[in-house]
């Protein structure tokens, strides 16, 4: 008789998107993919959360299909004179196996100035509109 055995921990590789802007509406900061190598239900994803660097609750975690998670911020909550270094998030993957395999990431959220971001947004627009001036 063959048992699977849950020998491997899950692994994350994170996407980071644009920096956050303060008191921006809420949206996804980084995508995260968790693997496991092992078969069958021992390298199933069961659950990516934000441990630790979140105690004012402005991260969610959600998945957004098979091993894909989003995390989100709420930039209405975010304030750069509050953590001007931005946060340091921790992620927790856990596996389906018996027992559970977990594995840690650290994960830089840089703040943007949301000046610097409208002067970027308007200076990409005047370029769009205008592109053929600029040829």
């Amino acid at each position: 008789m063959f048992f699977q055995v849950n020998r491997h921990d899950p692994s994350m590789s994170v996407r980071h998107l644009p920096e956050v802007v303060e008191q921006s509406n809420a949206d996804v900061y980084a995508v995260v993919t968790v693997t496991d190598p092992d078969e069958g239900r021992h390298g199933e994803v069961d659950r990516l959360e934000v441990i630790e660097g979140d105690a004012d609750g402005m991260f969610r975690v959600f998945r957004q299909s098979g091993n894909e998670f989003a995390v989100s911020v709420r930039g209405d909550l975010v304030d750069r004179e509050v953590s001007p270094h931005g946060y340091n998030l921790t992620l927790k993957a856990v596996d389906a196996g018996v027992p559970p395999r977990v594995a840690y990431k650290n994960m830089h959220v840089r703040l943007g100035d949301k000046v610097r971001s409208l002067l970027l947004l308007s200076w990409r627009s005047l370029l769009q509109k205008n592109r053929n001036v600029f040829s």
